[in-house]
């Protein structure tokens, strides 16, 4: 159901529940008053009337010349009668008063003190309001007066009748408020809806029309603004990744084709073929890391990385993503010094751990001079376990800092093209640290180089100090 004609409905029921209420409160109000104001009447009239009383024990009636006291010989809207002792009936006049009004409990109330009854007599439309009070202390008597509430039933009847009937008037009048209420604070929002339906994945700078009013619906205008604005640079760096990422496959993948063709001349010798074959599985091998980080990657988007987290010693991980590189490092004639207590646990995947240590220990080796030293350092701070890998080199320039998890980003496009280099280990570094529930951050050193630094969460500490610096890996 359109929220235009809930809104609708909703307003008519409150203001038929609320007109309903205030009528029922309204009418028993108009109901009492009138009731008081009959039984005010018959109260001045029992004045009266007792002013008209013979002496006590003069056995006389009510002395009322010109006014036949016979019953049923005055009219039909009051009356009058007067009960001796047992309810005998000693005067009376008005409608049904040939019968004792009151019965012998309500004649002994009625001695004590007045009583007030609404009855039904016979052969009267209308109900009578009766008053019925005691002559006097020694009197056993009781007088009593009555009027027809005919008039009292009447104007209940019409102010119901006009309450109902103006009730309905503003339920109708309430809903078609609310109806064009709605419509015209919802407008806003099926313009938003049109123009939302008509964007597509080529409208890339497309935004929504924010009202002019400083309302919800203006906020929403700019949430929805914002959303659009974040998939439209999600969109963009997607492009950008399949852009750069086949870029980077076409590379390797000439090399390949181009060796394979050389390879297939006739005349080739046979150290030449070997030569070829050896450099397409070098360009093979690439591919297959290419593809490798993109599947991470992906994965990493997906939230669909196999990580299984266990108590670890991060120790021995580190030790041997260092002994990895130890060949490397003595060709490059640098140096790696570990700094790290002897045992560290802490939640984690060794294995990737590992590639998160390898990716970055590979991008400090990709940047350290000759004869300079790159440090690895793990420690425990607080409640995370923190390893930091510092190298010697330029360090990262200042722009490349705020982009240097984004994927394909290098801080120098050509040379590390050139070197092997994708753009995506940081980028992997990052994803893999998160999903262990860490953070990983790039800075400049004080003295220059750069420093990249792990931080994941300990849930079951246990450090023990060993030596510090306790391996060192030198050309």
């Amino acid at each position: 159901m359109p929220i235009r004609v809930r809104l609708a409905l909703l307003f008519a029921l409150g203001t038929a529940l609320a007109m309903g209420v205030g009528g029922v409160v309204f009418v028993a109000e108009l109901s009492s008053g009138l009731r008081a104001s009959v039984l005010t009447s018959l109260q001045i009239r029992i004045d009266a009337i007792s002013q008209q009383f013979p002496d006590a024990g003069s056995g006389g009636g009510i002395q009322d010349p010109g006014v036949p006291l016979t019953p049923g010989s005055v009219g039909t809207e009051d009356l009058i009668q007067f009960l001796g002792a047992g309810g005998r009936i000693v005067d009376a006049s008005g409608p049904g008063t040939s019968r004792p009004l009151l019965s012998a409990t309500e004649l002994v109330a009625a001695r004590r003190h007045p009583l007030v009854i609404e009855r039904s007599l016979a052969s009267q439309p209308h109900r009578f309001l009766l008053l019925a009070t005691s002559t006097g202390q020694a009197d056993p008597s009781v007088l009593v007066v009555g009027q027809s509430l005919a008039t009292v039933d009447q104007a209940i009847g019409r102010v119901s009748l006009e309450i109902a009937f103006g009730g309905a008037i503003g339920v109708v009048a309430a809903a078609f408020a609310a109806w064009l209420l709605a419509g015209a604070s919802l407008r806003p929002v099926e313009l938003m809806r049109r123009q939302a339906a008509k964007l597509s994945e080529h409208d890339t700078d497309a935004v929504l029309a924010v009202p002019r009013s400083r309302d919800e619906i203006a906020s929403l205008a700019r949430t929805f603004n914002g959303l659009l604005d974040r998939l439209h640079r999600a969109l963009s760096r997607q492009r950008g990744f399949v852009s750069v990422a086949g870029h980077e496959l076409r590379s390797p993948l000439a090399i390949l084709k181009s060796e394979l063709e050389l390879a297939g001349r006739p005349g080739r010798t046979r150290s030449e073929l070997a030569e070829a074959v050896d450099l397409a599985a070098i360009e093979t091998e690439r591919i297959i890391h290419l593809a490798d980080d993109l599947l991470l990657l992906s994965q990493s988007d997906e939230q669909a990385l196999d990580l299984r987290l266990e108590p670890t010693d991060l120790r021995p991980v580190v030790g041997k993503s260092l002994d990895g590189f130890g060949t490397r490092a003595a060709e490059q004639g640098v140096t790696i010094e570990l700094v790290a207590p002897s045992q560290l646990v802490a939640d984690a995947d060794g294995r990737r751990y590992r590639r998160i240590l390898d990716n970055v220990i590979d991008n400090a080796l990709r940047h350290a001079p000759r004869n300079s030293t790159v440090v690895v350092r793990l420690e425990a701070r607080g409640d995370a376990a923190v390893l930091e890998v510092v190298d010697q080199g330029p360090g990262f320039p200042p722009s490349f800092l705020p982009r240097a998890f984004e994927r394909f980003s290098r801080p120098d496009e050509s040379r590390n093209r050139d070197r092997g280099g994708t753009g995506l280990g940081l980028a992997i570094v990052r994803s893999l640290t998160e999903a262990h529930g860490g953070e990983a951050t790039v800075e400049n050193g004080p003295a220059g180089g750069a420093v990249v630094r792990i931080s994941i969460p300990i849930r079951h500490p246990m450090v023990t100090d060993g030596a510090l610096p306790d391996d060192a890996r030198s050309p």
